[in-house]
């Protein structure tokens, strides 16, 4: 609930500043790792570590965009420009090994499947062309980060 009210106050921020982005950063970073602690004291103990690693490295990472926001700005515009990439790459394979699946139904059934392998092609293109923007041009790349964040 809090992570939604915050997400829903982020575009009432002016956030033309690359300092404020890394600051806003910080904050959700921050708030993550306090969601983190407390994930841990409620899953069962197994898994309680790994919860409370995510919630150090939620707190590193918090620490230092708070600290040093400018070169913060450009690992966030860099990691996002690879997310995109490698999951826009994920979801072309996906939908031709999707579109294989789909022709081998139809030549077992007599009734036509519906064709929706073109829908993650489509989203991986999108993805891969933000990928580029985001690196192409860091500096506009400031609302796609802040949206992101």
């Amino acid at each position: 609930m809090a992570f939604t009210l915050f997400a829903l106050a982020i575009p009432q921020f002016d956030m033309h500043s690359l300092k404020r982005i890394a600051v806003v950063l910080g904050i959700v970073l921050l708030l993550g790792a306090a969601s983190e602690v407390l994930a841990a004291g409620a899953t069962a103990r197994d898994w309680r570590w790994s919860h409370l690693l995510l919630a150090a490295l939620f707190v590193v990472g918090g620490i230092v965009a708070l600290v040093w926001p400018d070169p913060t700005f450009k690992v966030v515009a860099r990691t996002v420009a690879w997310f995109f990439l490698i999951k826009g790459v994920y979801d072309i394979i996906n939908s031709f090994a999707a579109r294989r699946s789909e022709q081998h139904a139809e030549a077992e059934a007599d009734g036509r499947a519906p064709a929706q392998w073109w829908m993650p092609l489509v989203v991986g293109a999108l993805e891969i062309g933000v990928a580029f923007w985001a690196v192409g041009y860091p500096r506009d790349s400031r609302s796609l980060l802040a949206l992101w964040v």
